[in-house]
């Protein structure tokens, strides 16, 4: 998501209350001196921004000119910038928090955001404080001017909130404010927002965010772990601070899996660990079953990639590592992002867990900083053994270099070619260096494609010789199945694949896959064959605010007391949350039908944290009765009245959705609804029976 920067100068006005703001200048927040896949950090925004500013505003007139970043198709209200006019010194962000289209509470700013009403913030600064802040150079994904609100913050200088309709919140109240804030738009809470929060209330800080609001990511974690009292708050508050995963100085108990790394010994939820295998096995299946394409791309990270056509990444599924989900090029484009590297992971466990890309794949012993609430499928994966995987789920191996285990996960996705870009295979490190040992990168990084990869950051030395044995294990994989994967680095020095000049044509397929077709659009039976009812329903759902990609049997299971059939939901749009896919489950127990959801069947995240206690092996679910309408009513009034106002909109037009997507599901099949008819007619009429919220 790229940002737009304004120049805005702001007249005071004759009177307290008055004043205009004039945009004298706008631009892009990208430098066109850098690649196209440069990296954005807060520290290079500023360096391209401050040359750019001083060139429009004189020094005696920095006071009255505001800088302004938002959304480039979201630009800030005129109303919004009127309203800096009546602001001292410092940063506002100006957040549209009032009520609109029913979904915000009538009330004060405060009530407003507390109830989650938060779209994406307008960061403003005046331009005579932005000298001396001390911004941050490490990446971050945009939007950077919610990563300069919480260096700002982190800093020790005020904030404040400011609503379009002039109204206003400082102190604690404006930090909890900008905590949701930015929430809404980095994925997470901000560490920096917290700590300053706690500075100012005299409390840890890191309790003050109603359980709702926080979105735990790794270095909160950590933090809340280190201190006694923050953890005991936090737990009084309902947030689960225990993960499935954790590290052990010896033997793991019977109750856990061990994992050995290079940098320690891990112990999973043996339980837990089982869940996680089924789910990404699902989770791979949909994938290849709604893969559209037989080449993908799997991007090196090397230097040579800030010379690759950007096109390239528009052309095919691209499955990128690490730090390269910084790019925003990358991130735009990246279908699935892999992490196989506990140093990698620990220092970058805030961005990955923010980060949009749709899936998102990682061992089952990094899940103590990865989450699965934030889009991760686990794997058992080892880097012990060299084994080339027919069950990446289940058993894969990572021996030597991520992108060993990217060919494995494009292979088990089905696709018959694999393409290479930014595959160096070359590093500068020290002569004596071997495989693993950790390496301090406090300069700029010449390994990668852009020099904030490992920039003030840990990584681990390479060792090519043992990547070319494994690279081996693939070519034959693919090779024996009539499948290859080329080489499109130009100035790469691994030869173990067929080399292809990125500029020519590519050579026709080995082999085209047995039954590969494109997957039908929609909730019809087909591309162009959805009848005039569909069509009537879609338009109905649109108009609600819900939108659905493609709704499609995935799994049946049929025993002499229970049978489930489960439908998976593509590209799903409710109100304002959106999610890659959502698997949704019928289950009939002795001939009662219920309708299960559960947390981990939404990627990413799922309603954060779940409202009601119901949970197993497999984490929180809810399990709705449809014998009646009025059974399935208070079922789901009782979980809907534990969200937030933006989460209860989109459940709501989601169970709105679901008998129509199951019944279009049924369809495609040629049948099988009819056991299941009469629950789903009870879920549609419970939308008609009157409930009170549970309390």
């Amino acid at each position: 998501m790229f940002e737009a920067a304004q120049i805005v100068r702001v007249d005071p006005g004759p009177a307290a209350g008055g004043g205009t703001a004039v945009v004298v200048a706008s631009r892009i927040l990208v430098d066109d001196a850098r690649p196209p896949l440069a990296m954005h950090s807060v520290a290079r925004s500023l360096e391209a921004l401050t040359p750019w500013a001083e060139s429009l505003v004189a020094p005696g007139e920095a006071a009255e000119h505001w800088l302004v970043l938002s959304a480039l198709d979201a630009p800030a209200p005129a109303a919004a910038l009127d309203g800096l006019a009546r602001e001292s010194a410092g940063l506002r962000l100006l957040v549209d928090a009032g009520p609109g289209e029913g979904e915000a509470p009538a009330g004060s700013l405060e009530e407003a955001m507390l109830a989650g009403a938060a779209p994406l913030p307008f960061v403003a600064v005046r331009l005579r404080e932005l000298a001396g802040l001390a911004a941050g150079e490490a990446p971050v994904t945009p939007p950077i001017a919610c990563h300069l609100a919480a260096d700002w913050i982190a800093a020790g200088r005020p904030v404040r909130l400011l609503a379009v309709d002039g109204t206003g919140l400082a102190g604690a109240a404006a930090l909890e404010g900008a905590a949701l804030a930015l929430r809404e738009s980095v994925g997470h809470v901000p560490l920096a927002v917290l700590t300053r929060l706690g500075a100012l209330t005299g409390e840890t800080g890191l309790a003050a965010l109603r359980a709702r609001h926080a979105r735990l990511n790794g270095d909160v974690l950590a933090a809340i772990a280190a201190d006694p009292a923050a953890a005991a708050a936090f737990r009084a508050a309902g947030c689960a601070l225990l993960r499935p995963v954790r590290k052990v100085d010896g033997p793991a108990p019977w109750s856990e899996e061990a994992f050995v790394t290079e940098l320690g010994r891990y112990g999973a939820e043996r339980a837990w660990m089982g869940a996680q295998i089924t789910r990404s096995r699902r989770t791979f299946e949909t994938l290849r079953s709604l893969r559209t394409r037989e080449t993908c791309l799997i991007v090196g990270n090397g230097g040579s990639l800030a010379e690759a056509d950007p096109a390239l990444f528009a052309e095919h599924d691209v499955i990128c590592s690490n730090f390269a989900f910084n790019s925003p090029l990358l991130a735009r484009h990246a279908r699935i992002l892999t992490v196989t590297n506990a140093l990698v992971a620990e220092q970058g466990a805030a961005g990955f867990n923010a980060s949009a890309i749709p899936y998102k794949v990682a061992p089952v012993w990094l899940a103590g900083v990865l989450h699965e609430e934030a889009g991760f499928s686990f794997v058992n994966a080892t880097g012990e053994a060299a084994f080339f995987a027919d069950d990446p789920a289940n058993k894969i191996s990572w021996s030597s270099t991520v992108s060993f285990f990217n060919l494995q996960l494009a292979y088990a996705l089905g696709y018959r070619r694999a393409l290479l870009v930014g595959f160096d295979h070359a590093y500068v490190q020290p002569e004596e260096s071997q495989l693993g040992d950790v390496l301090d990168q406090t300069g700029d990084d010449p390994n990668h494609f852009d020099a904030l990869y490992f920039k003030k950051r840990r990584w681990q030395a390479a060792d090519t010789a043992a990547m070319e044995a494994v690279y081996r294990l693939a070519r034959e994989a693919y090779a024996a199945d009539r499948r290859d994967v080329l080489n499109l680095s130009p100035s790469s020095r691994l030869t173990v694949f067929d080399r292809h000049p990125p500029d020519e044509p590519l050579p026709p397929l080995l082999s085209e896959s047995a039954a590969f077709a494109a997957p039908a659009v929609g909730f019809g039976a087909g591309a162009g064959e959805e009848d005039e009812a569909a069509l009537e329903a879609r338009e109905a759902l649109a108009a609600s605010g819900f939108a659905c990609g493609e709704a499609r049997i995935s799994d049946t299971l049929s025993s002499e007391n229970y049978s489930h059939v489960v439908c998976a939901l593509t590209d799903v749009r409710a109100k304002r949350r959106s999610w890659s896919y959502i698997y949704l489950k019928l289950q009939s127990f002795n001939g009662e039908i219920y309708l299960e959801l559960r947390q981990s069947d939404f990627v990413p995240s799922g309603f954060t944290p779940w409202p009601i206690p119901d949970a197993d092996t497999w984490g929180p679910f809810l399990r709705a009765p449809l014998a009646t309408p009025e059974r399935a009513a208070h079922a789901l009034e009782h979980f809907a009245g534990g969200l937030g106002v933006e989460d209860r909109d989109a459940f709501e037009r989601l169970v709105e959705a679901v008998p129509g997507l199951m019944r279009a599901a049924f369809a495609r099949e040629d049948g099988g609804g009819e056991i299941w008819a009469p629950g789903l007619a009870a879920l549609e009429a419970s939308r008609n029976v009157e409930t009170t919220a549970a309390t």
